[in-house]
C-alpha cells in the first residue's frame, strides 16, 4: 500500500474510535466519564467525612467542657471568663421531637446527593440521544 493511503486509513481508524458520530456516545466515553466522577467524588465524600469527623469531636470536647490543648493534670476553670458572664443567655432548646441525630442528616444529604446526580445523568443522557 502507499503511505498516502496507510495515513488515510489510519487518519479514519482514529476518527471513527475518538469521534463517534453525531447524537452517539461511544461506551468507552461513557465509562471513562463515570470513572473521572467517580473519582472526583471519592476524593469529595472522603474529605467531607475527614472534617465531620473533626468537627463533632470539637463539638464533643466542647460540650464536655475539655479541650485537646489543655493537659490532663490541670484541673478546669471554676469560674467562666467575665465576657461570659456579661453575654446574653443562650435561646431555649428546641423539644426534644425536634432534633434530628447526625446519622440521619447525612443519611438524608446522601440520599439527595445521589438523588440529584442520578436525575442530571438521566438528562445528560436525554439530551445526548437526541
Amino acid at each position: 500500500m502507499s503511505k498516502h493511503l496507510t495515513t488515510n486509513i489510519q487518519r479514519l481508524t482514529l476518527a471513527m474510535l475518538y469521534r463517534p458520530s453525531a447524537g452517539q456516545i461511544s461506551m468507552n466515553d461513557l465509562v471513562r466519564a463515570l470513572a473521572i466522577s467517580a473519582g472526583i467524588l471519592f476524593a469529595v465524600v472522603v474529605l467531607i467525612v475527614i472534617i465531620t469527623i473533626g468537627v463533632v469531636r470539637r463539638g464533643e470536647a466542647a460540650v464536655r467542657g475539655t479541650t485537646d490543648d489543655a493537659p490532663a493534670d490541670l484541673p478546669p476553670p471554676k469560674e467562666p471568663p467575665p465576657s461570659a458572664k456579661t453575654a446574653k443567655p443562650a435561646a431555649a432548646p428546641a423539644a426534644a421531637g425536634e432534633e434530628f441525630s447526625l446519622a440521619t442528616v447525612l443519611l438524608l444529604s446522601i440520599a439527595l446527593f445521589t438523588l440529584t446526580m442520578l436525575l442530571l445523568f438521566a438528562l445528560s443522557l436525554i439530551l445526548h440521544m437526541r
